[in-house]
């Protein structure tokens, strides 16, 4: 496909980079697709904090997710309607991971539920690739000319404005029954 490319899948560790829209390192200042968060101990973008969590930079084991949570929540309803759903979508997968890694703090090393839990974050970042192919589908798919709205069946343009016979007829008595119905219904609803 023309103009259509995934990035490979061994490039998982800038899946996060890439999910948050900027091109392998992290924006520090919170600008570039990610909420800026102020919590104890760290101070930067969500996509910073997952970043450095993966990396183990930080300890999460102090960190405190209920605040984290509610500024989170916070920064989605303020961007509900300036940020697109998607952005939104992948500030929660990457709020989730974080959960993830903080719960896998909880476990025992070489514990059987260890082992399981590594697989699991593994079947997991698999579909997280996958989740960003589809994605970049998506996107290239939108990007394409859609029937109905930018072009249109067997080539004619949609008649949207103009009139298409030159007068209109109305049936005055219809009419006038109708504008009855009307005006009957607004007065029993006013009592």
């Amino acid at each position: 496909m023309a103009g259509f490319e995934i990035p490979p899948a061994a490039d998982r560790d800038g899946l996060i980079a890439a999910m948050d829209g900027s091109s392998g390192a992290v924006d520090r200042a919170g600008e570039g697709g990610s909420p800026h968060l102020t919590l104890d101990g760290f101070d930067g973008s969500l996509a910073l904090l997952l970043a450095q969590a993966r990396a183990h930079q930080i300890d999460l084991s102090t960190l405190r997710l209920p605040e984290l949570i509610d500024q989170l929540a916070d920064r989605l309803e303020r961007a509900r309607a300036t940020i697109p759903l998607g952005h939104q979508a992948d500030w929660v997968v990457m709020a989730s991971w974080i959960l993830l890694l903080r719960s896998d703090l909880l476990l025992p090393r070489d514990a059987p539920a260890q082992q399981a839990a590594e697989r699991r974050a593994s079947d997991l970042r698999d579909r997280l690739v996958a989740l960003q192919e589809i994605q970049a589908l998506g996107a290239w798919l939108d990007q394409r000319p859609q029937l109905g709205r930018d072009v249109f069946a067997r080539g004619r343009s949609e008649a949207i404005g103009s009139v298409i016979g030159g007068s209109i007829e109305v049936d005055m008595i219809a009419f006038l029954w109708a504008c009855l119905n009307w005006l009957c219904y607004r007065i029993l609803a006013q009592q």
